[in-house]
């Protein structure tokens, strides 16, 4: 990790000093008067927590690359954001900001050759082993969190000095206090295993990145293995606990009923489960590696272009960016009680935060600590830009269905710019002059049209022209999540560079805030509004590629409906939305319209 900053705005939180007070940095980013506090109280606190743990245990400097923090101060890490930002205040406004957080993280590639520069950062002369380009994505591997990995281990612990102690019973009786379990505890994490015939790990690392302790319980016969588990303890209540599983396991009506409620709706996990039922806590190591699934992978779509390198004042070169919304809600109610109102965080976004947490409170990479994190890359099949330049785009991403499109418009940006350097016509000038004194530098104008015929492709392009952008974007306030709001008027072009294709590559910016009108706005209702008669020739006329990337397939439907009501209103198609739909399916085909959907 090499940057990050917060790409959402006005956190409303009550800051006390216990957490580190208002903070220096600018982690926040925010637009108002004092809007960042929060962000910049909790990152700093973080940051402070972090820092001590890693000083604690190592005799070199904190920044040192690949250090990890210690599990109980990652727990009062994530503390530290939990107090700044409260979901259950009386404010619903408030909850809903604090609760929406996005983060654009900065990653170092990996360097597989040579030197790396010494700080990790692949920032030397070897090569690079992850080759992307804009539409990619980046695979991130993660532990369970600290909370359930210590509490795994220390119930694997107790369960090893207790079988220790009934074979060593009527011998001469050392106890089985604190101290023996503490012992347990920390030789059991250490001891070896070895997980589909790869090479052994020990089992620390076993729990902590390989069971899948943390995700919401989909299949049952999780619920139905921690029944037989429990059937075989020795615990009390162990009779009522294998009732209760079993009920949740069922496919009766009941079952399926307190199924809803009391699992999905509440995201109970294998960890809540040990938490919950005591007679589950007889379960082994083995039964937990061949029951449990592994911990899913988590994706996230780049932001940057590896022509544009390092954009970040946080960042390194050698790096890529990508975005993604902090996963932290309250599950419902429980039949109006004061049941249930769980605080759920994501494994990876909130993990991701914490080691973020310095860069995040406006520290920048030479004094920041670089924790490692396991990535590795997932290339699109067809989700990337066109190699024509001169085809336009549209660019259709709500919320964090943003981040892909921010690396295209850099990515287009990057090309243009290298379109118009003179360096191929400095260099022909340079190679015949053969006047009789020096020249000064600059005394000769040189442009691009000195260079044609220097670069063939280039030339090429410039002769097609360059394809315009259209691009839509909506999110529910302009003052807190508007994401990359500055970066996205910066490369809005005025009507002068629209007349001479020139820098700036957007030629339109549709918004839609959904909540700061009277009435929901979104971005299939832009297309449908002031901008359907520019779609229709965009896509009818100028033979556009369409993009739409986002969470949520309603949305997807919902926006592919609004294309099909603008194009039928054509005069060529007539109204006919059959016509339309085939006009759509056919640019499926061709690739011309792609989507990148998640859920």
């Amino acid at each position: 990790v090499v940057g990050a900053r917060y790409l959402t705005r006005t956190f409303a939180s009550d800051v006390g000093d216990d957490v580190g007070g208002d903070g220096a940095g600018a982690g926040g980013g925010a637009k108002g008067d004092g809007a960042t506090s929060a962000a910049n109280a909790a990152a700093t606190a973080a940051a402070a927590v972090l820092a001590g743990s890693s000083s604690s245990s190592s005799s070199s400097d904190d920044t040192d690359v690949g250090m990890l923090p210690s599990r109980n101060s990652i727990i009062q890490a994530m503390e530290c954001y939990n107090q700044c930002y409260p979901l259950d205040t009386d404010d619903g406004d408030r909850n809903e900001r604090n609760g929406k957080r996005v983060i654009e993280l900065s990653l170092s590639l990996p360097n597989d050759g040579g030197d790396d520069g010494g700080d990790g950062n692949g920032g030397g002369d070897g090569a690079l082993s992850l080759e992307y380009q804009p539409g990619d994505s980046v695979g991130l591997i993660v532990p369970n969190t600290a909370e359930s990995v210590e509490f795994v281990l220390d119930v694997l612990a107790k369960k090893k000095v207790h079988a220790k102690n009934g074979a060593n019973s009527g011998s001469s009786g050392s106890g089985s206090g604190s101290s023996s379990s503490s012992s347990a505890d920390d030789d059991l994490a250490k001891q070896w295993v070895s997980i589909d015939a790869d090479h052994p790990i020990t089992i620390e690392e076993a729990i902590s990145y390989h069971v899948d302790l943390c995700s919401p319980i989909k299949n049952k016969r999780i619920l139905s293995f921690f029944a037989t588990v429990a059937a075989g303890s020795e615990e009390t209540n162990n009779q009522e606990e294998e009732a209760a599983l079993r009920l949740l396991a069922s496919k009766t009506p009941d079952g399926e009923k307190l199924f809803v409620k009391l699992v999905e709706e509440q995201r109970l996990t294998v960890y809540d489960i040990l938490r919950e039922f005591p007679s589950c806590r007889d379960v082994t190591l083995e039964g937990l590696l061949s029951a449990l699934p592994r911990i899913a992978p988590r994706y996230y779509s780049v932001t940057s272009s590896p022509l544009a390198n390092g954009k970040n004042a946080n960042a390194r070169n050698n790096s890529l960016t990508v975005a993604f919304s902090v996963v932290d809600y309250l599950t419902p109610s429980i039949a109006g009680t004061d049941f249930g109102r769980r605080r759920i965080g994501g494994v990876a976004t909130r993990y991701l935060e914490c080691l973020s947490s310095s860069f995040l409170a406006g520290a920048d990479s030479s004094s920041s600590p670089r924790y490692k994190v396991k990535i590795f890359p997932k290339a699109s099949q067809d989700f990337h830009l066109p190699h024509d330049l001169a085809t336009p785009l549209i660019l259709i991403g709500p919320g964090t269905g943003v981040a892909p499109f921010m690396g295209f418009l850099e990515h287009r940006q990057s090309q243009i710019a290298a379109m118009k350097d003179n360096t191929h016509a400095k260099a022909s000038v340079e190679g015949t002059w053969r006047g009789g004194y020096d020249l000064e530098e600059n005394e000769v104008p040189v442009t691009t049209s000195d260079g044609k015929g220097l670069n063939a492709a280039a030339d090429y392009r410039h002769s097609r022209g360059i394809g315009e952008v259209d691009l839509y974007f909506g999110c529910r306030h302009a003052d807190h999540d508007w994401l990359y709001e500055e970066e996205m008027l910066a490369m809005k072009q005025t009507e002068e560079e629209g007349e001479t294709n020139g820098g700036g590559v957007l030629a339109n910016l549709y918004t839609a805030f959904s909540r700061d009108g009277m009435d929901r706005v979104y971005v299939q209702d832009k297309i449908r509004g002031d901008a359907a008669e520019r779609f229709r020739s965009m896509v009818l006329d100028k033979k556009c590629s369409i993009y739409i990337c986002g969470d949520g397939n309603a949305m997807a439907r919902d926006v592919q409906e609004a294309i099909v009501e603008v194009l039928a209103e054509a005069k060529t198609i007539g109204g006919d939305t059959s016509k339309a739909k085939a006009v759509v399916e056919k640019m499926k085909a061709e690739n011309k319209l792609l989507l990148d959907i998640w859920s």
